[in-house]
């Protein structure tokens, strides 16, 4: 596993619960930032983003991704005695990253009479399915779909979606919303308006994957996400109504806690209440209002929501700051709000995970290790707590016991987990990694603990492995007592010798005796 790839476990991780069916693939234009998941209390695994509509549709391929459960409670309910369903279902945090908006795509008039959309059919017009939804009462049902290309959704539409009976009974609770990204534009009636409007909504609602479906209330608020589901429209229209009835619950504790008669901290407490229940970048990026009032209606933290809310606010700027490879300006922002904010538990751990990201990047092994350790501390028996265990175990292991009782000590910098130690182990497939180039006078020394009688020294540099890494040119010295040391041998083509002849030695040290623009790997220290 690569050193980058671990980034992928925050957010694996620390823990997300999807269960999805779909198709995805790379977009080829307009591409994202490495998506890094600290807006929420688990993080994210990230996903592939779904091609865009002006571009080429992908191979017909489908895959089926199981991930960890999140320990929030998800906004599916499901039955007891009944399996959870095969599809995406929105869990805290359970659906993309939102971007940022650019340019609204709800509309908030409420027009004198419903438009022209019929009830049981399905719209492309999203504007229109909006003024629809508000005028009615009702709420969004939103199919993002690879229509001719995507098997899961040709599937869903012949098996659902396209039946006559779905659509009645559907479309007496939904606006039945279609947000298609053909291969054919033209046999899809797609206008170049049409498919401009039909990728802003695929970047605002941070669409990754076909087919996606959004449940929103009428303003293209969402409260829950779905996929494909087996089992026909009978059984999709009962999941359909599970999902409808946890966003209805949503806003009753919204429309109670705005009422005025309420004392402030029982509104901020239904508003919690509520905002819990959503996905952490969906809460941030749709109820800006609702955290502001929580934050108003707690204003000395007596219940605990200012600094919650204020935290999820930071992890979003957090977010953006890793996204945009501003490491050092999202350390400063995490160290910051620990200070301020002093958080504990599940939040303290997100903190300092996304801070072991940062400073990852910036060089800092020590750190990271620290801030890993310190996550780890803060909640040790979350789901996130065994990531981050883990991730300590293979990056920065306990240095492995010498071959012969001693110490190896250098002036290199350590790259990540490729400790000195490594150099002297009796393990040839084991290497020491030096971090940047090596200068004249660098050096790496093995103390023994008890002077010996060596006949030969023998010292192996260069990785296949990493394929760099010799020492070109350098001596190999060695001291009687651990401080005088005398050259006895020298490097050629990557490999240290000297013949000794029974000499008494203490110590024996690698020396560099010429700059050079490569790093060193050691691979092992021979002694005979």
């Amino acid at each position: 596993m690569s050193r980058r790839v671990w980034i992928g476990w925050i957010i694996l991780g620390c823990c997300l619960a999807v269960v999805s069916v779909g198709c995805r693939k790379k977009a080829p234009e307009s591409p994202k930032p490495e998506p890094i998941r600290t807006s929420s209390p688990e993080g994210n695994k990230p996903v592939e983003s779904a091609p865009s509509s002006s571009s080429s549709a992908p191979e017909e391929t489908s895959t089926q991704t199981v991930t960890t459960t999140s320990d929030k409670p998800s906004i599916v309910i499901v039955p007891e005695n009944k399996e959870i369903p095969a599809v995406a279902v929105v869990t805290a945090p359970g659906v993309p990253d939102l971007p940022k908006q650019t340019d609204p795509v709800v509309i908030e008039k409420k027009p004198e009479k419903p438009l022209p959309i019929a009830d049981d059919a399905w719209t492309q017009d999203f504007d229109g399915a909006v003024q629809k939804a508000i005028a009615e009462n009702k709420d969004l049902l939103i199919n993002f779909t690879g229509s001719d290309w995507c098997p899961w959704c040709i599937r869903l539409d012949d098996e659902v979606f396209g039946k006559e009976e779905f659509k009645k009974a559907a479309g007496k609770s939904f606006v039945l919303v279609k947000i298609d990204f053909p291969r054919d534009l033209a046999k899809a009636g797609l206008t170049e308006a049409m498919q401009a409007r039909n990728q802003k909504l695929q970047e605002r609602y941070g669409i990754q994957g076909y087919p996606t479906i959004l449940l929103t209330d009428g303003h293209g608020r969402p409260y829950a996400q779905t996929a494909y589901k087996e089992g026909g429209q009978e059984k999709y229209l009962e999941h359909l109504t599970t999902l409808q009835q946890a966003g209805r619950t949503i806003r009753k504790d919204l429309i109670a806690a705005g009422k005025g008669d309420l004392p402030p901290m029982d509104r901020a407490k239904l508003l919690d209440q509520a905002l819990s229940q959503l996905p952490t970048d969906v809460m941030t990026e749709f109820y800006r209002e609702e955290i502001d009032k929580i934050i108003e209606l707690d204003p000395q933290n007596q219940a605990g929501l200012k600094n919650k809310y204020l935290l999820i606010r930071e992890f979003k700027t957090i977010q953006a700051a890793l996204d945009g490879k501003k490491y050092a300006q999202a350390k400063d922002i995490i160290d910051a709000a620990i200070l301020k904010l002093n958080p504990t538990g599940p939040d303290a751990q997100n903190l300092y995970f996304a801070r072991a990201h940062a400073v990852h990047y910036l060089n800092d092994a020590a750190g990271e290790k620290d801030s890993l350790q310190k996550a780890l501390d803060a909640a040790p028996n979350t789901e996130s707590a065994v990531q981050i265990r883990r991730l300590l175990e293979i990056y920065f292991p306990k240095p492995p016991a010498l071959a012969r009782a001693g110490k190896i000590e250098t002036n290199l910098k350590t790259y990540q987990n490729f400790q000195p130690e490594r150099a002297f182990d009796g393990n040839p497939d084991s290497f020491f990694w030096a971090a940047g180039d090596v200068s004249v006078g660098d050096q790496v020394t093995l103390t023994l603990e008890q002077p010996t009688a060596l006949q030969e020294i023998r010292i192996l540099t260069g990785s296949e492995q990493v394929q760099q890494g010799r020492l070109y040119e350098g001596a190999v010295e060695v001291s009687e007592d651990g401080q005088e040391f005398k050259m006895v041998g020298e490097f050629r083509e990557g490999i240290g010798f000297a013949k000794l002849n029974g000499q008494t030695v203490k110590a024996v040290r690698i020396r560099c005796t010429k700059n050079q623009t490569e790093w060193l790997v050691v691979r092992e220290i021979e002694l005979k």
